[in-house]
């Protein structure tokens, strides 16, 4: 990333490209589930999910813990990644879906 985005009250603003945009769908419950390798590319990704969790972004065969990251439900948010990493998420109760999005 080489700079954020900011809004007209000089606020950053959680902005990314849909040009050639990815999504791919994890399922996650009490059991830590992970990701597809992230594009050789890939700097920024959105996440979204049905049910909080906690994520954790990490080489395969790392798990989520529900110590990790909190990621409320429902509310899209943007983090940088490095290219072969993974994303792991994992819920505290109950089951979801988390979107990852490589923008």
């Amino acid at each position: 990333m080489s700079k954020l985005s900011r809004d007209s009250n000089s606020n950053i603003a959680q902005t990314g490209t849909l040009q050639g945009a990815t999504t791919q769908t994890v399922a996650i419950s009490t059991t830590t589930a992970e990701s597809a390798v992230m594009g050789p590319t890939t700097t920024l990704v959105r996440l979204v999910c049905t049910a909080p969790c906690f994520i954790r972004s990490d080489v395969t065969g790392s798990a989520a813990l529900v110590t990790d990251l909190p990621l409320l439900a429902n509310i899209p948010e943007y983090f940088g990644v490095t290219a072969g990493q993974f994303i792991h998420a994992i819920t505290a109760t109950g089951t979801g879906s988390l979107y990852i999005t490589e923008v």
